[in-house]
């Protein structure tokens, strides 16, 4: 919507300049007897007739962006591959199209009734530039609205790219390089197994043909990954904790692991010790708890001997002896700061659908071998591609890399319409004091001068524009609070580096036809009418 609107700015500030070069015609067309409401309605349909062209010029190019879209999921848009150009969407572009041709005709169709038929067919027609003054505060603020919605696009467009760089460089609370980390989802047969003993016969085959894979450093068995858990949370009970009324029990993350997962994703282990072959079905049940749900529920105490249990329907499941404490680990989104969740040996639960986890530097080119040496355990197996760490995480940023690629695109069109805006109303007013130019260097102004002149002029508009687009983009980017990470609505650095970008950008569109202003001859120029 912003950079539609900063395009009808842009079209209706070169409208208004073409309407006065055409005020003599108007003019004449008004003494030989035309209505002022039919120059209206013709310059309308001028307007309507451009807009509706620039629609169909944009409908085939959305025709390739729909592709491009679709091409580009980043795998949370749901149904991309039936979006299409229906009657609905033709619908709403030609709506659009005349809306946007009536916007910015209506200028220059209003200041056709404004013509004063005596001053403007006065020989030399001088006396057209009684209301010049007006027609150029007008196409002033058109820019400076224009250069204020561009900053205001693209500090937005700023913050995300922040916000993304730094939801990139979170890891997901491991140490082992993302790259190093291959996970394999495994499904083996109910009917073929149909027991927990049997799995876990399965699964230990399957351990130990990875381990001896050329290559592998450590394997483990978990049950949901990191950074978007693949199963629910699941509520605990703190043994001799009393709920209040109404009061529920508080839900966690919990994943069932193999004893090496620790070592394989390499978290650190802060306290007591990690899982042993010797934690199996007939041993007393044992739990390890993250940092977060140490300081969380036990506050100014020790965890290791406290006893938790999960709050089941029947709420018969054991209480288990916390042994350990370990690192965060994001379960629920890289963006959330802490995930509280506590981990289960999987020798004495029960997990069918399990995803073998693998540490190793070849990285991805180990991943043939590795599907080897699982379907090696069983080959009716079924198993999901083998996939790097890297990928899940790149693919939990998908949809925030989606948005702040769209949004920097349009804050890139809007910048180059912004210039194209400052550059026009620069060209046009050099066009327009020509004359007046040409009797400053006759008297002696030097081309300095002259550049510095015009240079100012749109520093001065681009700096009003800069200013109001700064107090829009405070008010806007709150609603972006919720799609940023680690970065201010509010933030500083990004303020202060698009204004003075979008102010450089200015500078240079001002250049052009400073630079034009100072060649211009003064005889010439002051011949000139």
């Amino acid at each position: 919507g912003l950079v539609l609107l900063i395009a009808v700015v842009n079209v209706a500030n070169l409208m208004l300049a073409r309407a006065t070069t055409r005020e003599g015609e108007m003019a004449l067309r008004l003494s030989l007897g035309a209505g002022r409401a039919r120059l209206v309605r013709q310059l309308l349909t001028e307007s309507l007739l451009l807009s509706v062209a620039g629609g169909a010029a944009g409908l085939l190019v959305s025709y390739g962006g729909i592709q491009l879209l679709r091409s580009w999921n980043p795998g949370n848009l749901p149904l991309i591959e039936f979006v299409q150009l229906d009657s609905r969407a033709l619908g709403f572009m030609l709506l659009t199209a005349v809306a946007t041709g009536l916007l910015f005709g209506l200028a220059p169709a209003l200041q056709g009734l404004r013509a004063n038929l005596n001053s403007t067919l006065k020989e030399g027609g001088r006396g057209a530039r009684a209301g010049a003054g007006a027609r150029r505060h007008t196409r002033r603020a058109l820019v400076v609205s224009e250069i204020a919605l561009s900053l205001m696009l693209m500090v937005g467009a700023g913050l995300l790219l922040r916000s993304l760089d730094r939801l990139e460089r979170v890891t997901g609370g491991f140490a082992a390089p993302p790259r190093e980390i291959l996970t394999i989802a495994i499904s083996p047969s109910d009917r073929k197994y149909n027991d927990p003993q049997a799995f876990r016969i399965l699964y230990e085959d399957m351990l130990e043909r990875v381990r001896q894979v050329p290559g592998v450093e450590a394997v483990a068995l978990s049950d949901t990954l990191p950074p978007d858990r693949q199963s629910d949370a699941d509520t605990f009970t703190i043994q001799g904790q009393v709920l209040a009324p109404g009061e529920l029990n508080p839900a966690v993350s919990d994943a069932i692991i193999s004893g090496d997962y620790f070592r394989a994703m390499r978290i650190p282990l802060l306290k007591g010790r990690s899982f042993t072959p010797r934690d199996k079905q007939d041993s007393a049940p044992v739990v390890i708890v993250s940092d977060s749900l140490a300081r969380h529920f036990f506050p100014n105490q020790d965890p290791l001997g406290r006893r938790i249990k999960q709050s089941g329907p029947d709420n018969q499941a054991p209480f288990m002896e916390v042994v350990g404490v370990v690192g965060d680990v994001k379960y629920t989104g890289l963006q959330n700061d802490t995930d509280a969740a506590y981990y289960m040996p999987y020798g004495q639960n029960y997990g069918r659908r399990m995803f073998v986890v693998v540490r190793s530097s070849l990285g991805a080119a180990l991943a043939p071998a590795l599907r080897r040496a699982v379907q090696a355990a069983d080959p009716g197996v079924t198993l999901n591609q083998v996939e790097a760490m890297q990928e899940t995480l790149s693919r939990a940023v998908a949809l925030p890399r989606f948005d702040t690629v769209l949004l920097a695109a349009f804050a890139v069109v809007a910048l180059l319409l912004a210039a194209l805006g400052i550059y026009g109303i620069m060209a046009y007013s050099v066009a327009e004091r020509t004359h007046e130019i040409g009797v400053r260097m006759a008297l002696g102004a030097g081309q300095g001068s002259v550049l510095g002149m015009v240079v100012r002029q749109g520093a001065g508009l681009a700096l009003i524009g800069i200013l109001f687009g700064l107090v829009g983009a405070f008010a806007l980017t709150r609603l972006l609070s919720n799609l940023l990470f680690g970065v201010s609505s509010t933030d500083p650095l990004t303020f202060a580096a698009v204004a003075l970008g979008l102010l450089a950008v200015a500078l240079f569109a001002s250049f052009i036809p400073a630079r034009r202003a100072t060649r211009i001859s003064p005889v010439v120029a002051l011949r000139y009418e």
